[in-house]
């Protein structure tokens, strides 16, 4: 899917701690 350039700057809070959105996104494209 295709999403706003502002959600790739955009970070997420992920078990309390603060991460950049697209590292998620290369995570779950890591085999």
């Amino acid at each position: 899917w295709v999403r706003p350039a502002a959600m790739f700057l955009e970070t997420v809070e992920i078990a309390g701690v603060l991460t950049p959105r697209f590292s998620r996104l290369a995570d779950a494209k890591t085999p």
